[in-house]
């Protein structure tokens, strides 16, 4: 379930625009994808649903 409203990510990439940032990242699972694409820049696709399955279970517990 989306936390981030559209109004809420549409201002967060206004400002990272106006900031120059190469990246804007909205939300948690765009953070951890990410994370886990700089350390794993060529294994990336083989790691993500382990993440996934992961991140799934803390949402569920």
């Amino acid at each position: 379930m989306a936390r981030t409203t559209p109004e809420q990510a549409a201002l967060a990439i206004v400002d990272g625009i106006r900031r120059g940032k190469a990246r804007v990242r909205i939300g948690a699972d765009a953070v951890a994808m990410d994370v886990v694409q700089r350390l794993f820049p060529v294994g990336y696709q083989r790691v993500m649903p382990t993440v996934i399955r992961l991140g799934l279970r803390r949402v569920r517990q």
